[in-house]
C-alpha cells in the first residue's frame, strides 16, 4: 500500500466524479427527496379545536377544564346567561360540549355536597365526547378535593422491534422519511456512484494504466475513500438542508459510517462485474431496489418469515441505528446486533474484494 499513490488517485477521482452526470444524479436525487419530505410533513400537528358552552355562574370549573385539556385540545369557552341558551347551542351543533352549571356550584362542592351538573353533547363532534367528559370528571374531582384510593400512572411502551404507529409517533413522519432519504443517499453512493467511477476507468482502459504505477489495493482504497468522502459531505448537507440534528450523534454517525463502508465495498465488487458504466447505470436501478427497500419496510410492518430476510440486510440495520440515533431513544432494541450484522457484511464484502483482487494479479 502506497499512501502517495492513494492520495493522487483520490484527488483525481474526487473532482472527476462529479463531472459525470450519472454520478451527480446519484448524489443530488436523495437531497431533493429529503427536502421534499421536509416540507411535506410537519412533526408538530395542530391540536384539535373544541368549543364549550356553559352557564356563567362564576365557577372555576371552566378554568380547570382548560388546564386539564391544555395538551390535547385547543379549547374555546363561551359563557351564556341561561341553561336554555346552552342547550340550544348544543342542539345546533355549534359547540362540542355544553355545561349547565348551577348557582353556588363551587360552594356546594367545598361543603361536601353533591350539586347537579348537566353535561350536554351534540350528535357529532370533532373531539371525542369521552375526552371532554373525562376532563370534566377530573376537574370536578380536583375541585371537590377528592382522593383516589390508588395512584395511577400511564405510560406508552414501544415494541422492542418497533411498529408502524409507534415508530411514526416517536420519530415523526418528517424525520422518518428524511432518514429513508439518507439511506437512499448512502445506497446510491455505494451502489451507483463508486462502481460507475470504477467501471468508467475499466471501460476507457485507464484502470490498466493506473495499475502500472499503483497496486489494485491502492486503487480500491482511493475509490473507497472517494465514496466515503461524498457520503460524509452528503450526510452533513442533508442534515443542514432539513435542519435536523441527531439526539445521539455517536450512535447516528457510527451507524451511517458502518453502512457506508459496507455498501462502498459492495459497490466496488459491482464495479468489476459490468463491462461499461452505461451498462451499470442501466442495471443499477434494479440493484438499488432490494438495497434501499428495507429502509421503508423496517419497523413498519412484519412480513412473516420474510422479516428475517429483511433484518439480515445492511440497510435495515443502518436504518435502525439511524432511527435510534436521531431520536436519542431506544425505539429499536438490541442495537449491538445491528453493529454485529453491519460488521459481518463489511467482512464479507471486503474479503470477497480482496479475493477478486488476488485473482486479477494472477
Amino acid at each position: 500500500m502506497n499512501l502517495r499513490n492513494i492520495g493522487a488517485i483520490y484527488n483525481k477521482d474526487l473532482i472527476d466524479a462529479i463531472k459525470d452526470a450519472r454520478v451527480l444524479l446519484a448524489l443530488i436525487m436523495p437531497f431533493a427527496i429529503a427536502v421534499l419530505y421536509n416540507f411535506m410533513f410537519d412533526d408538530e400537528q395542530p391540536l384539535p379545536e373544541a368549543t364549550i358552552a356553559y352557564t356563567e355562574v362564576g365557577s372555576e370549573l371552566t378554568e380547570r377544564l382548560k388546564d386539564a385539556l391544555a395538551d390535547s385540545v385547543e379549547l374555546q369557552l363561551e359563557p351564556y346567561d341561561s341553561a336554555s341558551e346552552v342547550q340550544q347551542i348544543i342542539e345546533d351543533e355549534d359547540a362540542a360540549m355544553g355545561l349547565i352549571i348551577p348557582d353556588g356550584f363551587d360552594q356546594a362542592l367545598d361543603a361536601g355536597e353533591t350539586p347537579p351538573l348537566q353535561v350536554l353533547f351534540p350528535d357529532s363532534s370533532g373531539v371525542p365526547a369521552n375526552t371532554l367528559g373525562g376532563a370534566v370528571d377530573l376537574a370536578v374531582w380536583q375541585m371537590a378535593d377528592a382522593r383516589y384510593p390508588v395512584a395511577i400512572t400511564q405510560e406508552v411502551l414501544s415494541s422492542p422491534n418497533g411498529s408502524g404507529p409507534s415508530l411514526f409517533e416517536d420519530l415523526g413522519m418528517r424525520l422518518y422519511f428524511i432518514l429513508a432519504a439518507l439511506m437512499m443517499l448512502v445506497s446510491m453512493i455505494g451502489v451507483l456512484a463508486v462502481p460507475i467511477i470504477l467501471a468508467e476507468e475499466a471501460e476507457k482502459k485507464t484502470l490498466e494504466a493506473l495499475t502500472l504505477i499503483a497496486s489494485y489495493l491502492d486503487v480500491v482504497i482511493a475509490k473507497a475513500l472517494v465514496g466515503l468522502t461524498y457520503l460524509g459531505i452528503g450526510t452533513g448537507l442533508l442534515l443542514v438542508l432539513t435542519q435536523t440534528w441527531p439526539g445521539d450523534p455517536a450512535l447516528f454517525f457510527s451507524g451511517i459510517a458502518l453502512l457506508g463502508i459496507a455498501l462502498v465495498g459492495f459497490g466496488l465488487l459491482l464495479g468489476g462485474l459490468f463491462k461499461s458504466a452505461n451498462q451499470l447505470n442501466n442495471w443499477g436501478g434494479l440493484i438499488l431496489i432490494p438495497v434501499i427497500a428495507p429502509a421503508f419496510i423496517i419497523g413498519l410492518w412484519s412480513p412473516g418469515w420474510f422479516e428475517y430476510v429483511i433484518e439480515a440486510l445492511p440497510v435495515s440495520q443502518g436504518m435502525k441505528l439511524a432511527v435510534n440515533g436521531m431520536s436519542g431513544e431506544a425505539i429499536f432494541a438490541n442495537i449491538w446486533l445491528s453493529y454485529a450484522i453491519l460488521a459481518g457484511w463489511i467482512v464479507i464484502f471486503y474479503a470477497a474484494l480482496v479475493f477478486r483482487l488476488s485473482r486479477l494479479r494472477n
